[in-house]
């Protein structure tokens, strides 16, 4: 028994870590960013490096992603460009998982290092981001124990760690200024702390500049693109991908925090934390629509979560016991909002008990053990409650979603000769099955952009250089004498699959001869596309979200 406390520490971690992993697994990109910037990938290892990619997301602000995971790939050849970035995510949030923990060690001694594992534990991204693979991942990995060594005095591998982490994503850089308060609160003066941090910034970006030039990349253009979402992204967004990165526990565990930080009268690591906090929350005011946008600050947060949790521990047992039974009900029970006429939604709880179901009009309010309410926020798949179950939760999902993309992949290469693939273009639908042609063989060539012959689109030019993928109306896929013609339909004729479409779909194929399907890339908008291509005998099922059109019937 002695020797399980004396070392309880690190096998909590291990668990925690090996939970995690739970949901890293199968190796799938739900995420549709994602999924461009491995088409990029794969198309760099099936057809030569190109730089800018001839197809990618926002490549200017995320060069060292791609190469990483091309050089990945063509070293570890048996494995696809989506395995290599999934392993790539994986290994960096244990990285970015331990970093933080060193941090808040080192920066704050807690009194016993298993609140600070609380801490870290009860914050969702920390988690959900091993499972969730994106670029912000390895950045933060870098950012942290870029920190830790800083702190230690090892200043020309924290200013590396420093240059590398924007390569892998440029938007860490808005948390840079917490060297300010990191360095006063090791011992400098403000004054000395000052002439350091900006030491380290003129240094950082001297380096960076020559990095971004050698790698082709221009992170301006990315910060333009960026500015495109102030007038696209909706306030409920932002507030839902808040809510999903702190979890109702951490919107309570994050003022008492900065409460108890004051009566200890801990002001410099206030400071220290509340300085990136807030500067993230302002330059993502109005376009902070994930939750994986403030992955950055997560360190800081876990740091006043920590001294939250001390100063719990040291009240009353009243306030203890209500603290924990709140706690665990959050983290265990299922409590949810389902709307029983959408069947987009039916995937959203796949791990639950239900004891009690209470049904008014059209929605259903339950109870029970397991994932709870769905956080919908723009990329990733949160939870409101419930999230002892959220590995389990993502391992369904991602299961889910390799079968559905395996069967299309099957069918499609079983067929012969060359045949059309139409998708809309919202980013996910238009992506997730080329992908995986991409990845088994398939190159791509004859990209039109702008004007989309069928469906009379255009782009502008600076919205063509903010995303090279969002100005592509088709291109072609081609491996030995199969030929797949992938046209996109405008979002601008609506975000998903209507009956107008699949009418306008039939009439540009009634000359052709070859075979045209329509592909849904997600598991919500398949279930979505089988309630309208039943009613359309123009087109049947052959997969679980690809539909032919029936050529016979013309």
């Amino acid at each position: 028994m002695k020797i399980l406390q004396r070392n309880l520490y690190p096998i909590l971690l291990v668990l925690f870590l090996v939970w995690m992993a739970i949901g890293v697994f199968p190796l799938y990109c739900y995420e549709n960013d994602s999924m461009h910037v491995l088409a990029g990938c794969g198309i760099m290892v099936n057809q030569g490096i190109q730089l800018p990619p001839i197809m990618s997301y926002e490549y200017n602000m995320q060069p060292l992603t791609y190469f990483v995971v091309v050089i990945g790939t063509k070293i570890a050849s048996f494995l696809t460009v989506e395995h290599v970035y999934c392993l790539l995510a994986w290994i960096s949030a244990v990285a970015f998982t331990l970093g933080s923990l060193d941090f808040v060690n080192k920066v704050y001694r807690p009194h016993n290092k298993l609140h600070l594992l609380l801490a870290l534990a009860l914050l969702p991204e920390m988690y959900a981001a091993g499972m969730y693979p994106n670029s912000a991942i390895p950045a933060a990995a870098s950012f942290v124990w870029a920190l830790c060594f800083i702190w230690n005095r090892k200043y020309i591998p924290g200013l590396l760690l420093m240059v590398i982490a924007p390569l892998f994503r440029v938007d860490v850089v808005i948390v840079y200024p917490a060297l300010l308060p990191l360095f006063w609160l090791r011992g400098e003066s403000f004054k000395k702390s000052f002439l350091f941090s900006a030491a380290f910034a003129l240094s950082i970006i001297a380096l960076l500049t020559l990095c971004f030039w050698l790698l082709h990349a221009n992170p301006l253009e990315s910060v333009v693109g960026y500015q495109h979402w102030n007038n696209t992204i909706e306030r409920r967004d932002v507030i839902l991908a808040i809510l999903g990165y702190y979890s109702i526990v951490y919107l309570i565990l994050l003022p008492l925090g900065v409460g108890f930080a004051v009566r200890n009268q801990v002001f410099k690591h206030l400071f220290l934390c509340l300085l990136p906090i807030c500067l993230l929350h302002f330059v993502y005011r109005s376009m902070g629509c994930a939750s994986k946008h403030y992955l950055y600050i997560s360190p800081f947060v876990i740091l006043l979560g920590t001294i939250a949790i001390e100063g719990i521990s040291r009240r009353s047992r009243l306030v203890k016991s209500v603290a924990l039974v709140a706690l665990i009900f959050v983290s265990c029970f299922s409590v949810a909002r389902i709307n029983t006429q959408d069947p987009s939604l039916n995937y959203r709880l796949p791990v639950r008990y239900a004891f009690k179901e209470i049904r008014r009009g059209d929605f259903k309010w339950s109870f029970g053990l397991g994932a709870g309410q769905h956080i919908p926020t723009k990329d990733e798949h949160m939870l409101g409650t419930g999230n002892l179950l959220y590995p389990f939760y993502i391992h369904y999902f991602k299961k889910e979603m390799v079968l559905q993309m395996e069967a299309q992949l099957g069918y499609l290469q079983a067929q012969k000769g060359v045949c059309t693939l139409y998708a809309i273009n919202n980013y996910t639908d238009d992506i997730a099955l080329p992908l995986y042609l991409i990845e088994s063989g398939f190159k791509v060539s004859n990209i039109t952009r702008g004007m989309n012959m069928h469906f009379g689109s255009r782009e502008s030019t600076r919205d063509r250089n903010r995303k090279i993928n969002k100005g592509i109306r088709d291109y072609y896929l081609t491996k030995g004498n199969r030929g797949i013609h992938v046209v996109i339909i405008p979002e601008e004729l609506g975000g998903k699959i209507t009956p107008n479409i699949l009418r306008r779909i039939v009439i540009e194929n009634k000359q052709s001869q070859s075979p045209a399907y329509v592909m849904a890339g997600a598991y919500e908008t398949a279930a979505l596309y089988d309630e309208i291509v039943e009613k359309n005998p123009k087109f049947k099922k052959v997969a679980t979200g690809l539909y032919q059109l029936v050529l016979d019937e013309r």
